[in-house]
């Protein structure tokens, strides 16, 4: 078994109430949140994410389905534009 698909298989949505995971959902991309504190913070707010010490964890991830059309580079919706903001979670 190939240990970097094995990694891949433990990747969760962490935005609220989202159940995809890659190993059920590989056709959906998953986004770190990013490195600039204002914007990491911004994703958190609005992933409704309240797993404690969530600004530090470099983990997390965030499913493209949270994300409007707009904020992709491309079709294949597999990067995402440096002021990329996931939708709020509501």
């Amino acid at each position: 078994m190939n240990p970097s698909n094995t990694s891949k298989n433990y990747i969760k949505c962490a935005y609220s109430n989202c159940q995809n995971k890659m190993a059920q959902n590989p056709n959906v991309s998953y986004f770190s949140l990013p490195k600039d504190p204002t914007n990491r913070v911004k994703w958190i707010e609005n992933c409704g994410i309240t797993i404690p010490d969530a600004f530090h964890k470099k983990s997390l991830k965030v499913c493209g389905e949270h994300f409007d059309k707009i904020m992709f580079l491309n079709d294949l919706h597999n990067r995402l534009h440096s002021h990329a903001i996931p939708r709020h979670f509501i």
